[in-house]
C-alpha cells in the first residue's frame, strides 16, 4: 500500500489497484468534513466555514449534507467522503548502526564559506521551523542539499514544495541532476505523471493537502508568494504534511515582516545570507520619469529617450520588460515592433500555451525582448539579462514583487551584465523601500566581507 503511506485523500484519488487493496486490507478511513456547533470543518485544509455557507441540498435520505468551499478547487469535500490515510515508515538505512548512513548526494560542487555556515545551521536546528532569508541569486537550493542528503540517507521523505508551478518545474531537473538515484515525483495540477510513492518529492502547496504525516523535511520556496503568503489554508497543509518530528525550512529572498518579527519573537531560527555566491553586489534599480506611462502605453506614444534607453540595454544582452497588466502586454509588443524592429521580441503571461516555449527562446537567443507580466518575476534565470518596469508605481509591484524583478539580474557568475529600470510617474514606499533594502543588504555583505566590489556598496 505505499500508494497511501503518508497520503491523506478519497477514494476517487486513488489507482483501482489501490481501492481493491483497501477493501481486502479493511483500512479506516475517517469523515472528511464534519458539523460542530453552527460550523463546517474540514480535515483536509483545515478551513472553518459557517454552515450556512458550506450547505449542500437535501440527499435522498433527507439527511442534512455539508461541503468545504475552501479547498473545493482540489476536489469537492463533504460530509459524504471519506479520506484514507497510513503513516509513512521509514525505510531505514542499511548502514550499520555505529557508521554514518551513506550519501546520496551526486552533486560535486562546492557551497562558499557563508553557504556552508547556513547549511550547517540548517542540519543542527532540529528543533524549530527555520527561515532562511538569502538574497536572489545566493545559491538557496545548494545550500539545503547537505539537509536533504542527511535525511534521505537515513531513509527519510522529503518534499520541496513552493506556490508557483514554474518554481517547481525549475528546481525538479535541479535536484534529479543533485540526487541522480533517488526516485523523484513532479506534482501539480497540471503534472502528467500520476502519483507514486517515492523518498523526494517537488510538488505546489496546493499538493501538500493531499499529505497527511508523510514527510521527515518539508522545504517551502518562495514563501513570500502568492499564493501561499498569508493563505492559512495553505500554511495548515505544510504542518499536515510533515511529521510529528519533522522540519520545516522556509526559503526567501523578500520574507514579510510577520515571518521577520517571528524570528525576533523566536517562533522561527533564521539564517541570513546577505550576498550572491560570486561575491557581486546586488544591483541598484534606476529610477526614470515618465509622466502618465499608462496614457503613454495605450497611445503607442512613449518617448525617444526610452526608446534609445532599450535599445542599449538589448545591446548588452537580453531585456524583460514587465508590465502591470495584461493589456498592456500587446501595446508595448507593437511599440517594440515599430520603433526597434531590428530586435526579436515576444510577449507572454500566465494563460500563453506557448509561455515556455518562449522562456526558452530568450534563453537561447532567438529572442532579444521579452514583454510579461510578473508571472517571471520569480523562479526564472538568465545570463546577462536587464529588466524594465513599466509603471514601477502600480500597486501590483509590491516590495516583494520588485526586489524578486530586481533579483533576475547579474544571477550568472559568467555574465553579470545588466541594468534594473524602474520607470514611473510617482515614487511609491515600495520603489523607495527596495531601494533601502538593496543598500541594506549590500552594506551588511560588505560588512561580513562577502563582496569584492566594496566600493559598490
Amino acid at each position: 500500500m505505499e500508494e497511501l503511506w503518508g497520503r491523506h485523500v478519497a477514494l476517487s484519488e486513488l489507482s483501482e489497484h489501490a481501492r481493491r487493496q483497501l477493501k481486502k486490507e479493511m483500512i479506516k478511513s475517517e469523515q472528511a468534513v464534519f458539523l460542530r456547533g453552527n460550523h463546517v470543518h474540514c480535515r483536509r485544509c483545515g478551513s472553518v466555514t459557517t454552515a450556512k455557507v458550506a450547505h449542500l441540498p437535501l440527499s435522498a435520505d433527507a439527511k442534512p449534507r455539508y461541503f468545504c468551499p475552501a479547498c473545493l478547487i482540489m476536489g469537492r469535500m463533504c460530509t459524504q467522503t471519506a479520506l484514507f490515510h497510513l503513516p509513512s515508515p521509514v525505510k531505514s538505512s542499511p548502514a550499520p548502526a555505529t557508521s554514518a548512513p551513506a550519501s546520496v548526494l551526486s552533486w560535486q560542487g562546492r557551497l562558499t564559506a557563508a553557504q556552508m555556515r547556513v547549511s550547517r545551521q540548517l542540519c543542527e536546528n532540529t528543533v524549530k521551523p527555520h527561515l532562511v532569508w538569502a538574497v536572489t541569486g545566493a545559491g538557496k537550493t545548494e545550500m539545503l542539499f547537505p539537509l536533504i542528503d542527511e535525511v534521505l540517507s537515513k531513509g527519510g521523505r522529503v518534499a520541496f514544495v513552493s506556490p508557483r508551478v514554474d518554481v517547481c518545474r525549475e528546481i525538479a531537473p535541479r535536484l534529479k541532476d543533485a540526487f541522480e538515484k533517488v526516485p523523484q515525483l513532479l506534482l501539480h495540477g497540471g503534472s502528467e505523471e500520476k502519483y507514486r510513492f517515492t523518498p523526494l518529492i517537488v510538488c505546489t502547496t496546493h499538493q501538500l493537502l493531499r499529505f497527511k504525516d508523510a514527510f521527515e523535511l518539508v522545504i517551502v520556496d518562495e514563501v513570500d508568494a502568492f499564493p501561499f503568503a498569508g493563505d492559512e489554508m495553505l500554511a495548515f497543509g505544510v504542518k499536515k504534511a510533515v511529521k510529528s518530528a519533522g522540519r520545516i525550512v522556509y526559503l526567501s529572498a523578500t520574507p514579510s515582516k510577520e515571518m521577520l518579527q517571528q524570528t525576533k519573537s523566536g517562533e522561527l531560527a533564521l539564517s541570513l545570507l546577505p550576498a550572491r555566491f560570486h561575491r557581486k553586489p546586488l544591483p541598484q534599480p534606476q529610477f526614470i520619469w515618465l509622466n502618465k506611462w499608462e496614457a503613454a502605453i495605450e497611445k503607442a506614444k512613449l518617448p525617444q529617450r526610452l526608446q534609445k534607453r532599450i535599445k542599449k540595454l538589448v545591446e548588452n544582452g537580453p531585456l524583460l520588460i514587465f508590465c502591470p497588466e495584461i493589456r498592456h502586454l500587446e501595446a508595448v509588443a507593437h511599440w517594440i515592433k515599430r520603433k526597434l524592429p531590428d530586435y526579436k521580441s515576444a510577449w507572454v503571461y500566465s494563460g500563453d500555451a506557448k509561455r515556455k516555449e518562449k522562456v526558452a527562446a530568450l534563453r537561447r537567443g532567438e529572442l532579444e525582448i521579452l514583454i510579461t507580466t510578473t508571472i517571471l518575476e520569480r523562479g526564472v534565470t538568465f545570463s546577462g539579462v536587464s529588466v524594465l518596469v513599466l509603471g514601477a508605481n502600480h500597486r501590483v509591484f509590491n516590495t516583494a514583487s520588485l526586489l524578486q524583478i530586481l533579483g533576475r539580474v547579474g544571477r550568472k557568475v559568467e555574465n553579470l551584465a545588466g541594468e534594473v529600470i524602474f520607470v514611473h510617474d510617482g515614487q511609491t514606499r515600495a520603489m523607495t523601500e527596495v531601494k533601502g533594502q538593496v543598500r541594506y543588504l549590500n552594506q551588511k555583505a560588505g560588512e561580513e566581507g562577502l563582496l569584492d566590489e566594496l566600493s559598490d556598496v
